[in-house]
């Protein structure tokens, strides 16, 4: 991996940091929420692995950053928790799925999202889970299921003691509730001393796989049926700036970010709204932007020539109809020199 960064992975509750360090040379960052991912590609994030994720009383990461970073050659990995879901959502897109729980949700054997929700304390801790996600009692069950022993579950006590759990509201999920509720001493025994951790070993499956990978593959390639959409421009700029909503972004807060006075603000306007409108009359074939508008039929009746294009200028391309256009993600592309 010389010369890339190292993959950035989003991991909380799934596995310990101190044993995935042991595992995989990377940026360990706390479960990703929404506007994580779109700020580790601004951040240049060549390989992004989604482990654990917010969901609960947070915005959580939206597919479409996971589609922006693969449009962007970025390798995106899920697995475990929040990653097995989205990479079950995105593979087909490009986002790889590793372990067990990825391919339930891949293959439709579970489809609820609280299949691997828990809660859990605080990051101070190392993120101790308080409760128990579906998708390991899930697992608890097939392997009591399958063992030929004395105390082995049989098939329907199995699924008595799964329609229970999945009954229950997930933060009410664990061994000492189910017990309670179904009074079995074997039960008892496999969710405690025997229980199956389905979510650290898929956490731990896929930092090995990715470990194992040549840096080569850790670029990741773009794939072109996914684009990057327009659309989506203020949804990204918003996650930069530390938004969940794009209808918070304002001039002011990119001319801030980038240490720039806002008095420059409206000269600024005046300069991207003009080239957009350069930029748009080239496209079709004139000469200049008065001749352009003069083929649009976009007229004043105070005003001609240059004066037309002043005012054209100054109302700026949303005013006309242009809603992909968008002045703080263009303010923000000129800042960053991706425009000139």
């Amino acid at each position: 991996m010389s010369g890339a960064p190292p993959p950035l992975v989003f991991m909380g509750p799934s596995l310990p940091r101190s044993a995935a360090a042991t595992l995989l040379e990377a940026d360990f960052q706390p479960p990703a929420r929404r506007g994580d991912i779109h700020r580790a590609i601004r951040a240049g994030a060549r390989c992004v692995v989604l482990i654990d994720g917010e969901f609960h009383g947070c915005p959580s990461v939206w597919p479409r950053e996971i589609v922006d970073a693969l449009a962007d050659g970025v390798a995106v990995h899920g697995a475990s928790s929040m990653g097995a879901l989205r990479a079950a959502e995105l593979h087909t897109l490009g986002m790889t799925g590793h372990g067990r729980i990825f391919e339930w949700y891949r293959d439709g054997l579970i489809e609820a999202d609280d299949e691997v929700a828990l809660i859990y304390g605080p990051a101070e801790l190392g993120w101790p889970a308080l409760s128990e996600p579906l998708v390991n009692i899930r697992a608890t069950l097939e392997a009591a299921v399958a063992q030929s022993e004395p105390d082995a579950l049989t098939p329907a006590e199995a699924s008595a003691a799964l329609e229970m759990a999945r009954a229950m509201p997930f933060p009410r999920r664990g061994a000492a509730a189910l017990v309670n509720e179904i009074g079995c001493p074997r039960l008892a025994r496999w969710l405690t001393t025997r229980r199956v951790d389905r979510k650290r070993l898929d956490a731990e499956l896929a930092l090995r796989a990715i470990a194992r990978m040549s840096s080569a593959s850790h670029g990741g390639a773009a794939l072109p049926q996914v684009g990057r959409d327009a659309d989506w421009a203020p949804f990204r700029l918003s996650a930069a700036l530390g938004l969940d909503r794009p209808e918070d972004l304002a001039p002011s807060l990119v001319a801030r970010h980038h240490g720039l006075d806002e008095a420059a603000l409206p000269e600024l306007y005046r300069r991207l709204s003009a080239r957009f409108w350069r930029e748009r009359a080239s496209a079709e074939g004139e000469m200049d932007v008065a001749a352009w508008l003069a083929h649009q039929g976009i007229s004043h009746p105070d005003r001609t020539g240059d004066a037309l294009v002043d005012w054209v200028v100054d109302a700026g391309p949303p005013h006309f109809g242009y809603g992909k256009w968008c002045f703080e993600v263009e303010l923000d592309g000129w800042l960053r020199g991706t425009r000139t």
